[in-house]
């Protein structure tokens, strides 16, 4: 990336941040049962939007310019000490309102990786704690406004942000910034609201099977031509091949 078009990027996320305690097991065990596994069991900060955020501000740091907002919510606990130390020292600004901060638990989640040869998958158990009760009062709207890029990471983890994005949204298309999607799985499988976005962002960024659940198609051409006739602009898919 030429360092101008760094210079001429401020980016911002308005992101779902986890953590995630990884394990690997080849299968799951029965209840009142125990299960050995061979690789360390890890506690990580992560969540798409912190994860894209740092590898960003990785960029802009060797460039020597730029920087990236992460605007969320996580609580003074020890998890939420997990993310700020894993920010700090980098480009990455960590914004959230102290008060809102106060009254929660920061999310994490139990991620599960493993299975048998050539069916290697992962599973995911989630207190989303500060994600629940993330909320459009929790946003500085003006200082979205003075970025360039808007990336909105894990869309159905914030519930009550929904109805504040129906507005946020379209004012920062005013505002010629692009918007930029990823939904995360629905946890409900309802799949619902999302489509309210689809003629205001630039790009929406998901896996296969999000794909497939969003447009209640099984075929990834089927999908893409639903999104299409929906007034999406550009569905970026991400395949295991």
């Amino acid at each position: 990336m030429h360092n101008d078009v760094v210079e001429a990027q401020h980016q911002s996320f308005v992101i779902f941040i986890r953590n995630y305690w990884l394990g690997g097991i080849k299968k799951f065990p029965d209840w009142g049962m125990d299960e050995l596994t061979q690789s360390p069991i890890k506690l990580m900060p992560g969540g798409g939007g912190l994860n894209s955020a740092l590898i960003l501000g990785g960029l802009q740091q060797a460039c020597g310019s730029g920087s990236v907002e992460l605007h969320s919510l996580i609580g003074y606990d020890k998890f939420g000490d997990v993310v700020r130390n894993r920010v700090h020292g980098t480009r990455v600004s960590l914004i959230y309102t102290e008060e809102a901060a106060r009254r929660v638990s920061t999310g994490i989640c139990v991620c599960f990786s493993g299975g048998e040869e050539g069916k290697m998958d992962r599973a995911f158990i989630t207190y989303r704690g500060a994600m629940a009760a993330f909320n459009g009062d929790d946003l500085d709207i003006d200082q979205l406004q003075r970025v360039s890029h808007v990336h909105i990471a894990g869309y159905y983890n914030f519930p009550k942000m929904w109805s504040a994005l129906c507005s946020i949204v379209p004012a920062l298309k005013k505002k010629n910034i692009t918007v930029s999607c990823n939904p995360q799985w629905d946890a409900s499988e309802e799949w619902r609201g999302l489509a309210d976005l689809y003629n205001d962002l630039d790009y929406l960024i998901m896996n296969e099977d999000e794909a497939f659940q969003l447009t209640r198609q099984a075929k990834l051409g089927d999908a893409l031509e639903k999104f299409h006739s929906q007034g999406l602009k550009m569905a970026i898919v991400c395949t295991a091949n």
